[in-house]
């Protein structure tokens, strides 16, 4: 199956550890870009929308209507993506931490947690990009209808 082979082993598996740390840490830091690009679309396309719905035959405000629903839908999935993850995932996750004592903590830190900060981190990262998937699919829809209701009002 693509994508669900595991990286290569390295002769040292803390050095695999931190590099597959760091590479679930920046996939996280490219969903805050990537929300912050869709919010952007998400608003021009409803200031679009807004102009749409007020002009034009019947057939290209309803064209402008689904697609002020698709915006909906979009906003929807990129504030999704944007929320922070506060299920406590395990030993590694901040919820689990914020839970135990001052002392608890300190026996903790002892043991190596970076093979669970991966998945954790690693499972927060897939959500994220599963709701920037759907909010880009919605606006890419909804930019269409917008198309298609221009297009029709020009007519």
């Amino acid at each position: 199956m693509a994508g669900t082979r595991a990286p290569e082993p390295s002769t040292d598996s803390g050095l695999g550890l931190d590099r597959a740390l760091k590479s679930v840490t920046v996939a996280l830091e490219k969903t805050d870009v990537k929300v912050g690009a869709l919010f952007a679309a998400e608003d021009g396309l409803a200031a679009m929308v807004r102009d749409a719905l007020s002009e034009g035959p019947a057939v290209a405000r309803g064209a402008a209507g689904v697609a002020a629903g698709c915006i909906a839908m979009a906003i929807v999935f990129t504030v999704l993506a944007f929320l922070p993850r506060l299920k406590d995932d395990g030993a590694s996750s901040f919820p689990h931490w914020a839970e135990l004592t001052p002392e608890v903590i300190q026996e903790a830190v002892g043991e190596d947690l970076r093979p669970q900060q991966v998945r954790t981190q690693s499972r927060m990262a897939v959500i994220k990009f599963r709701h920037i998937q759907a909010a880009g699919i919605a606006t890419g829809l909804a930019g269409l209808l917008l198309l298609a209701a221009n297009a029709l009002s020009a007519s």
